[in-house]
């Protein structure tokens, strides 16, 4: 049984956007007794984070002043943009309450409670053990389809991935030994993908030697004939310091605009009690014939998205989701170029599943699945279209 403490600790990786891989070999790793037992000695954390990306001509970083605190078996975690200029000041706190974002340029704050996503890797904990095991024996290492990723998202070549299993294959792991990191001892680990469906991609990742925070992660893709190499590490990293209560009581500027982001979700049994409880019409898309609606629901204020789940003899499943996205919103994912219905759209190969999204005015639709291969995800967007 995981401690509450070590289920924190992993919690806080997924809301700080670190990637966080533990592995082992018989070279002198660490086993994943020592593992579990260095996450749960974690007090606090005390660092300046700065991170990457570069592709051709094109780079950008940021650092980031980060604080968390784990006293009481409470996750408290504060971080501040210091560079760029452009985002300098933007602060996210994340307390028992909720999560708070700043954004500083625009004097406004986005407010919104915990949901089951930001903890549902509590559930995963014992994939870490799994990732040990693998590196003793060979094997790979299947990416969770709850909780945390240990590689991003990652785009999709031109050609499609010809198997039609439930899970896209996963990733092979080394032990690269040990090394100094950040003025602390650490060791390495690399990734890479197990076949050709997760592209070419390899991660390295430098964990601290006594309580197994990440200090660095490297990582390059290889997609459409572009690399990206992406870089994340921890600077003047401070383990179980007295951390001032200020950063945590952080508070915006009273004139600031506030945003209330609503995660209320309803769930449905059935498709017609789905259809009369959305404000959104349902996308239908046209799947093959052994599928069947297996639950639906709506989320958001004034339920603004709405999702079908469809499943299949063998554990198969498709979703389908569509969303209202708002002026400025997020763009459409990365990946390989596509149209359905004569709008742009993106094809997208993750750890577990392929993903076609697209976007009609103001509406945004994703249809994924772990076991339709390319052609079917576009087949069955195209019949959804912009409906």
């Amino acid at each position: 049984m995981v401690s509450v403490r070590l289920c924190l600790i992993l919690a806080l990786v997924v809301l700080g956007g670190c990637v966080f891989v533990l592995t082992d070999d018989h070279t002198g790793a660490p086993s994943s007794t020592a593992v579990a037992a260095g996450l749960n000695d974690i007090e606090s954390v005390s660092a300046t984070e700065v991170s990457g990306i570069r592709f051709g001509n094109t780079s950008s970083h940021t650092t980031t002043t980060l604080r968390i605190s784990l006293a009481g078996d409470s996750l408290r975690r504060f971080s501040r943009v210091r560079e760029p200029n452009a985002t300098a000041g933007d602060v996210t706190l994340v307390t028992g309450h909720g999560t708070m974002a700043y954004d500083a340029s625009r004097n406004r704050v986005t407010r919104a409670p915990h949901n089951d996503a930001a903890v549902s890797v509590v559930d995963q904990a014992g994939f870490y053990e799994r990732v040990v095991a693998a590196a003793h024996d060979g094997s790979t290492v299947t990416v969770p389809s709850r909780g945390v990723s240990p590689l991003p998202a990652i785009p999709a070549a031109d050609a499609d991935a010809t198997d039609n299993t439930t899970d896209v294959p996963g990733y092979a792991v080394s032990y690269l030994g040990a090394r100094t990191v950040a003025g602390r001892n650490a060791h390495g680990f690399r990734l890479t993908p197990a076949t050709d469906a997760a592209a070419d991609m390899t991660q390295t990742l430098w964990l601290d030697a006594r309580y197994y925070y990440p200090l660095r992660t490297v990582t390059t893709v290889t997609s459409n004939a572009t690399t990206y190499h992406l870089r994340s590490h921890l600077e003047n990293v401070t383990f179980n310091a007295d951390l001032s209560a200020k950063p945590f009581s952080w508070t915006p500027p009273a004139d600031a605009t506030t945003e209330i982001v609503d995660t209320t979700t309803r769930r449905f049994d059935a498709l017609a009690a789905l259809r009369d409880a959305s404000r959104l019409s349902v996308p239908d898309p046209e799947l093959p014939a052994a599928y069947s609606f297996d639950s639906g629901r709506t989320s958001g204020a004034a339920h603004r998205q709405v999702t079908a789940e469809y499943s299949a003899p063998g554990a198969h499943r498709a979703t389908m989701t569509k969303f209202t996205a708002p002026p400025g919103g997020p763009a459409l994912d990365a990946g390989a170029q596509v149209t359905v219905a004569g709008q742009p759209a993106s094809y997208l190969v993750t750890g577990h599943t392929r993903r076609v999204s697209w976007a009609c005015g103001g509406v945004q639709y994703r249809l994924s699945s772990g076991a339709l291969n390319r052609s079917q995800l576009l087949a069955s967007a195209a019949a959804v279209a912009c409906r």
